[in-house]
């Protein structure tokens, strides 16, 4: 069976056990994490460091094919964040056509997205969910358990970005980086959402920025799940990008490719991820690699005015943690939180985790205060 090996799929993973955090008064800070996985941490003096031990209890499922461990957290704070007034509670109605799965379709900039509403009848402040590259929001499959969890304290549309998943026939000859993010400003103003929180997985977080720097007020917050990275593409492992352009509409090949590098760790994993890269177009993927490697805009981050809540990992080998800390200290009202043992599928790895981060974040740091 094919196999990919090197940068793209880490196969150890860290022990368990504590790790010690350390401020040396200087710029930086190496690290050694339990397993032998060390990395430099850049400090500025009002960064307020927390660390918490590692639960001995070991999980029975692992719920993604790059990593997977224990987790440790650390925290890092800028600055102060100005308080904003909570999302609008939801109407009876939203705008928009729906089937009768559920699944709903907004027309905006010439293309039809298709989206859920998770939560729809509650009193509750609106949060719209993105996606991944290659991934889908709707449906439930990827991103269901932290979409369920989030759904306690949000109005959640998960909304398919164009290109992938129920939208994956929408705008291919003109796809870019730019179109995706513009149409999510779209998307919010056609369905009459008033600057609701904006939560994205790795491209959809790059999108999030992306929009928010384009379309400024779009939202009252983000938060940012392992974004894809502000400089561009180059972190990203050449085998991620000849996978999806030569391999992306062979399933066995895909099935293979994941599942032998690891195979304890796979078979846990559902395999809605590689359903949803079969549903798009191979041009897609010409398009973003080829635009990424010049998309760069961290110089233009510093116009986010907006909270902003950027959740990295430290084993990420998709977008380096270098990389994520780069984008987080360019954001100037950026709180950061580093999964020290978690990847870039960190809201499949622990999806718990990552929504009592983003419930905290909603509550004291974003809500205004009676």
């Amino acid at each position: 069976m094919p196999t990919i090996s090197g940068s793209l799929l880490l196969k150890r993973r860290a022990d368990r056990g504590s790790c010690n955090v350390r401020a040396n008064g200087g710029n930086s800070e190496r690290r050694t994490l339990p397993g032998g996985i060390a990395f430099t941490r850049y400090i500025t003096p009002t960064h307020n460091t927390v660390a918490a031990p590692v639960s001995g209890r070991p999980r029975s499922k692992q719920r993604a094919f790059f990593v997977s461990a224990q987790i440790v957290l650390t925290t890092l704070r800028f600055g102060s964040f100005p308080r904003i007034a909570a999302a609008p509670h939801p109407p009876k109605r939203w705008k928009g056509r729906s089937t009768s799965d559920g699944i709903r379709f907004a027309d905006v900039n010439g293309v039809r997205l298709a989206y859920e509403v998770r939560a729809e009848s509650s009193e509750k402040p609106v949060a719209v969910f993105a996606h991944g590259y290659t991934g889908r929001s709707t449906g439930g499959e990827l991103y269901g358990d932290l979409l369920g969890l989030l759904e306690e304290e949000f109005t959640i549309f998960a909304v398919d970005l164009r290109g992938h998943g129920l939208s994956a026939s929408e705008g291919i000859e003109d796809w870019s980086m730019s179109a995706v993010a513009d149409d999510v400003a779209a998307f919010t103003r056609a369905l009459g959402l008033e600057k609701p929180l904006l939560i994205g997985h790795s491209f959809g977080g790059f999108t999030g920025m992306y929009c928010e720097v384009r379309h400024p007020g779009t939202f009252g917050a983000l938060c940012l799940i392992t974004p894809g990275s502000a400089e561009g593409a180059k972190d990203t492992p050449p085998e991620l990008e000849r996978l999806w352009i030569d391999h992306g509409n062979d399933r066995e090949f895909l099935l293979g490719a994941l599942a032998d590098n690891d195979q304890a760790l796979y078979q846990d994993y559902p395999t809605a991820h590689i359903d949803a890269v079969l549903l798009m177009d191979r041009r897609v993927h010409l398009a973003y690699f080829g635009e990424y490697r010049t998309r760069i805009i961290i110089d233009e981050l510093a116009g986010i005015r907006i909270p902003v809540l950027m959740l990295n990992g430290a084993l990420d080998n998709v977008v380096p943690l270098p990389t994520q800390h780069a984008s987080a200290l360019a954001i100037p009202n950026c709180k950061e939180v580093v999964f020290t043992t978690e990847g870039h599928l960190l809201p499949l790895e622990s999806p718990a985790r990552v929504a009592r981060e983003i419930v905290a974040f909603w509550r004291h740091d974003c809500k205004s205060r009676a």
